[in-house]
């Protein structure tokens, strides 16, 4: 199993956002990897780059699908673009871009 899905897989387990070190941990103990500085960066990356993860204020990580359904992932704000792109987003409309 790769990383990234196994790191897919035990946010659904969890059913909730979890801490980036936790996740990190979790996914190498469970694909047998040693949890090293390299091998963390590298799934870190992963994750960070598939559109199934999304990240949550205050280091946690969770799944898009949570926030399309309402569930547990909506974060403090609710968002799942940071606000700097929602920001230019209201400036084009208002430029008519």
């Amino acid at each position: 199993m790769r990383a990234v899905d196994a790191a897919h897989q035990i946010l659904q387990e969890s059913g909730q956002p979890m801490p980036v070190h936790d996740l990190l941990d979790e996914v190498a103990k469970r694909v047998g990897q040693d949890p090293d500085a390299r091998t963390l960066a590298a799934i870190y990356s992963d994750i960070n780059l598939d559109v199934r993860f999304t990240y949550r204020a205050e280091g946690l990580w969770a799944l898009r699908d949570w926030a399309a359904k309402g569930g547990h992932a909506a974060g403090a704000a609710g968002r799942d673009r940071p606000a700097a792109v929602e920001e230019a987003d209201e400036v084009e409309e208002e430029d008519g871009w």
